[in-house]
């Protein structure tokens, strides 16, 4: 008859074996983790490792080619060669070759 008033249920109590308060277990390492063995380094032949560099250097440079075309960085100024000398120096070369040659 007790059990089914809730009225007349008294759960706290001190020698009831529940309480208000929560008992948090303390957290264990899981048994089968212990055993676990610690995967070795792999290292890269070189083949892979120049793979690698490629596609990073690509990939740096698509980025800084993206930069460019949206205006955030400046472009680099011509690279000047013997072969492009003229194209690369326009008018200065044309108003005073000797100067340019200097």
């Amino acid at each position: 008859e007790q059990i089914g008033n809730p009225a007349s249920l008294k759960i706290i109590s001190p020698d009831s074996i529940v309480t208000e308060y929560i008992q948090h277990p303390v957290a264990l390492e899981p048994p089968q983790d212990r055993h676990v063995l610690e995967t070795k380094a792999m290292f890269l032949t070189s083949k892979e490792q120049a793979k690698i560099r490629r596609q990073r250097r690509m990939a740096e440079l698509k980025e800084m080619q993206a930069k460019i075309r949206l205006g955030l960085i400046p472009a680099p100024p011509p690279k000047v060669k013997k072969g492009n000398l003229m194209r690369v120096l326009g008018d200065v070369a044309v108003k005073d070759p000797t100067a340019v040659e200097a």
